[in-house]
């Protein structure tokens, strides 16, 4: 089996492990049901990443292109890992890429 391109954490207090890991696994469905693979995901948060840290005239457009995604797909999937989960106020997602992704 392939390593994944990334890797996802809950963070929010109290979540118990059961609950934090389907709603990690929801969060996951989501981002690979909007972006397609796991190394599109990488690749769109790679350019969203990019586009953040730089100007607009230093990205090109295909770059450009994957960035703007990142928002909208990001905050979907983070209401669907995130539901049916109590008391998360503060609660986020976070996404690490793998190394060389």
């Amino acid at each position: 089996m392939d390593e994944r391109t990334y890797t996802v954490a809950l963070l929010a207090e109290g979540v118990p492990a059961s609950e934090r890991i389907a709603a990690e696994l929801r969060f996951i469905g989501a981002l690979e049901r909007a972006l397609g693979a796991p190394e599109t995901v990488a690749d769109t948060y790679n350019a969203w990443i990019a586009a953040s840290e730089s100007q607009a005239d230093e990205i090109d457009k295909h770059t450009a292109e994957l960035a703007v995604r990142w928002p909208q797909v990001y905050q979907a999937a983070a209401q669907a890992g995130l539901r049916g989960v109590k008391g998360v106020q503060e609660a986020h997602f976070e996404l690490r890429l793998a190394r060389g992704a």
